[in-house]
């Protein structure tokens, strides 16, 4: 799996592979909070994010069955949080051992 491509303004980012361990739902919050979400809800979230091609049924097909893979196989996560940076390490630990 590949994250990003755009390093920002920082320039730390870096364009390797990792293994893929779980999904994780961004979202801005007003605490810092890590919950893990039930299969059902990790694909509603996931499919507005896919790129599905609805116009080319066989395509569709093997798209809606990867999203099904991957909420089956993987963790899936929701992560509010609020632009603090103290918060940050701990979220990292937390995600970790979840993952």
């Amino acid at each position: 799996m590949f994250g990003t491509p755009w390093p920002g303004d920082a320039d730390i980012a870096v364009n390797e592979s990792v293994p893929l361990k779980a999904l994780c739902f961004l979202r801005h919050g007003n605490t810092t909070e890590l919950t893990q979400l039930a299969e059902k809800e990790a694909r509603e979230r996931l499919l507005p994010l896919a790129s599905v091609p609805w116009y080319q049924p066989e395509l569709a097909k093997r798209a809606n069955e990867l999203c099904d893979y991957l909420v089956s196989h993987y963790p899936a996560f929701d992560l509010s949080f609020r632009p603090d940076v103290d918060e940050l390490t701990s979220l990292i630990d937390d995600f970790s051992r979840a993952a």
